[in-house]
């Protein structure tokens, strides 16, 4: 069978990353509207100080989940572009076998720290003995539904389409299955795996549809050797190992956020800042659609030397975004808090400065979006990654330092201090970058 060819093998071109962002966007439109549903399921039954332990949960599974993954969809957009327009099919299979290597050997690294580290927790949290097991459950589940190769898979064949309907799962499986436990189990544990069965669920579609595209490259016979895996992809284990550290910089930090908050306030100031948060990643999210539309487009740009078309994409792509961003934070002020009541009841109406405060920091981080895919499209993966990990490592010392003096507000004015830092340094290392191409 005839292997897949890249899409015309065309130019990179702005239009195509609207494109791309159009059909990621609105799949997350979507998911968004059905978010606010289930969430609003979830803190109307579990309550203030239930869902405070709910989100302290799947805070240590995504913090775990957080350091040991690798970012390895970018690794398959960076290296398989050349090899899907060269017609080096073996080479990619080879790629895609390694990444998912990566993948599933990170699960399997993640679930023994979960392990391990599951009983501190409890501890730290005050969790009840049966709530260890659960959590511990939760973490492993959310660990082996890694398909981050996947993801780079569909991006490098255009796939965005598919990929945005397979990406639904997760909200659609959430808010069906809140919902039934609404009506007949209501419990945290009930819940809690509502939650891993969504993203298992999702997991299992990407493997079922990307079949036909790993079949057509043949890729059970392409033997995966090491050595011609580095010969094949100069720099893959560098930055592999490079993303891995930036995902745990730039995630860790932030989804640990909720566990400092759990740590130094308590249960229920964790539940409202969770709420707070997740609301204001919502508008992150937009963000990280925008960077994976980009990114190809950007290694297209870079690979096929266009200078002019790189320059132009980056600068048309910061500029999108901070007039995206001057809208949501107008938003925020007009209808945040009914929207935060309506939501998740009156018992979170304390979490409305905080859901400013949150949602001023996402859409910071919306202005920057473009930043770290334009060093990663033209190989300054280290000065992204020695960017993110000073960003993470001031903001964890300031939040702490803020939690103690103002609690959860002080916590987020870290988060929105933390980003201001990243927009502000990552804007000084693209401008040095385009000066130079």
């Amino acid at each position: 069978m005839t292997a897949p060819q890249l899409p015309g093998g065309r130019a990179a071109s702005g239009r195509a990353v609207f494109v791309n962002l159009a059909w990621l966007l609105s799949g997350r439109g979507v998911a968004a509207v059905l978010s606010l549903v289930y969430l609003g399921i979830v803190t109307r039954m579990l309550g203030p100080a239930g869902f405070g332990t709910f989100a302290l949960i799947l805070g240590v599974a995504q913090t775990i989940a957080a350091f040991v993954s690798f970012q390895v969809w970018q690794v398959v957009v960076r290296y398989g572009m050349g090899h899907l327009r060269e017609g080096r099919h073996a080479a990619l299979a080879r790629l895609l076998k390694a990444c998912f290597a990566l993948d599933y050997g990170a699960a399997a690294f993640g679930c023994l720290i979960a392990a391990i580290g599951m009983p501190f927790a409890a501890d730290a949290f005050g969790w009840a003995p049966e709530l260890h097991w659960q959590a511990l459950g939760v973490a492993c589940g959310i660990l082996l539904s890694a398909r981050s190769a996947l993801l780079g898979l569909f991006r490098l064949h255009d796939r965005f389409a598919q990929a945005t309907a397979i990406d639904l799962v997760v909200p659609v499986v959430r808010l069906v299955g809140t919902g039934v436990a609404a009506l007949v189990a209501p419990t945290l544990t009930v819940f809690l795996y509502v939650w891993v069965a969504s993203e298992l669920l999702a997991s299992v579609t990407y493997w079922v549809k990307a079949r036909p595209l790993l079949h057509g490259l043949g890729w059970r016979d392409a033997p995966l050797r090491s050595g011609l895996l580095r010969e094949e992809n100069p720099g893959f284990w560098r930055m592999a190992l490079v993303t891995n550290a930036s995902q745990t910089f730039a995630l860790a930090s932030r989804q640990g956020a909720v566990l400092l908050v759990g740590l130094v306030a308590g249960t229920l100031a964790a539940g409202r800042f969770r709420v707070a948060h997740q609301l204001g990643q919502a508008l992150a999210k937009v963000g990280q659609m925008l960077s994976r539309a980009l990114f190809p487009e950007l290694v297209r740009a870079h690979a096929t030397i266009e200078p002019h078309a790189f320059r132009r994409l980056v600068l048309r792509t910061a500029g999108a975004s901070a007039l995206a961003g001057v809208v949501i934070v107008l938003l925020l002020l007009v209808i945040g808090r009914p929207a935060l009541a309506l939501i998740a009841g009156p018992g979170f109406a304390a979490a409305y400065p905080l859901l400013v405060i949150l949602g001023a920091a996402a859409v910071v981080d919306l202005v920057a979006v473009a930043f770290e895919p334009a060093l990663y499209a033209v190989g300054r993966e280290n000065v992204a990654l020695t960017i993110q990990a000073s960003v993470a490592v001031t903001m964890v010392c300031l939040m702490l330092l803020l939690l103690h003096l103002y609690g959860t507000i002080g916590g987020a004015v870290a988060m929105l201090c933390g980003s201001l830092l990243n927009v502000c340094v990552m804007g000084l290392a693209v401008s040095r970058t385009l000066r130079r191409h």
